[in-house]
């Protein structure tokens, strides 16, 4: 007999006033949610966001499908980034 593992999910939304997380399960239930100000500090408050999610939840999880999310985001900095550098361009002349 096989051991069923639960999964768990992470959402990250960071805008210029809050930022959100969520956590979900496989049935797509809610575990935990938390919502902050960003205060024009995203990273951090993401940092803070996680920090107040674990001590919400009270036990590790282990999230699940992180590595695409993360290539993702990766590839949506680069874009971003390139996009400041061609309105920067486009501004200078």
């Amino acid at each position: 007999m096989t051991k069923s593992v639960e999964r768990f999910f992470l959402g990250v939304d960071v805008g210029s006033i809050s930022t959100n997380l969520a956590v979900i399960d496989d049935s797509k239930e809610l575990i935990e949610s938390v919502y902050i100000r960003t205060e024009g500090k995203p990273v951090k408050s993401v940092q803070k966001g996680i920090k107040i999610m674990k001590e919400k939840i009270g036990y590790d999880l282990e999230i699940s499908g992180r590595e695409k999310s993360i290539d993702l985001a990766r590839k949506s900095l680069e874009r971003l980034k390139q996009a400041f550098k061609d309105l920067e361009n486009f501004l200078s002349q």
